[in-house]
């Protein structure tokens, strides 16, 4: 390759970036108007309300760009003040869980939204006589053959101890399969999280719980 190829070439590629150029300064416009703040998000983002937080607090979930199946970010707001919500320790000291369902929902929020483990199908789902096209009656079903416990919680002390059944999704592009787990969490009135979890299978089987496939 000579040396008038070689200019030829960084010509074309400058003026392939300049083509693209006004795009990124737009982008960047567009970037810069929608900075995060908590007007923003109040404005825009959808208001959780499913357990009690500590007096000024607020969760919000806001998402920029719509997906199916949603994938929001998780805000904590307190006046003007935002904190991005990432895992269990944000809501430490925050939350105020008083009751059996508030504790099942702060677990559900932690779980499924920060991390993306989708709880199998509780004990009020599951139905006695099923038949093909009913989706709770098949996990009934599965339920009883494969021995699976149902979900449960009790109090000790101030804390809250919930057993239930959580899986996790594929992921074809890594070759990983979807995989259920017995979950024990410990939950504070404050919001404290704790959980151990214990591996049950990957079997084909286990893709019957899943609300989509990927």
């Amino acid at each position: 390759m000579n040396i008038k190829s070689n200019y030829y070439i960084i010509f074309l590629l400058f003026f392939i970036l300049s083509l693209f150029t006004p795009i990124l300064f737009l982008c960047a416009e567009e970037v810069e108007k929608e900075e995060i703040s908590a007007d923003l998000i109040k404005s825009k983002g959808s208001k959780l309300e499913y357990f009690e937080l500590q007096e000024g607090y607020v969760i919000y979930a806001y998402q920029t760009i719509k997906t199916l199946p949603p994938n929001p970010t998780f805000y904590l707001i307190k006046d003007n003040l935002v904190k991005v919500i990432t895992n269990a320790k944000d809501l430490s000291d925050i939350a105020n869980i008083r009751s059996e369902k508030e504790a099942f929902a702060f677990s559900e929020f932690i779980s499924w939204n920060l991390m993306g483990m989708m709880e199998v199908y509780r004990n009020e789902n599951i139905v006695e006589n099923s038949n093909e096209n009913h989706l709770y009656g098949r996990n009934a079903e599965v339920y009883s053959k494969r021995g699976l416990k149902l979900a449960s919680i009790k109090k000790e002390g101030d804390n809250f101890i919930i057993e239930r059944n959580l899986i996790i999704y594929p992921s074809p592009m890594q070759n990983i399969p979807a995989r259920l787990f017995r979950s024990r969490e410990i939950i504070s009135p404050f919001g404290e999280y704790k959980q151990d979890l214990t591996f049950i299978s990957e079997e084909d089987w286990v893709k019957g719980f899943l609300l989509y496939l990927l």
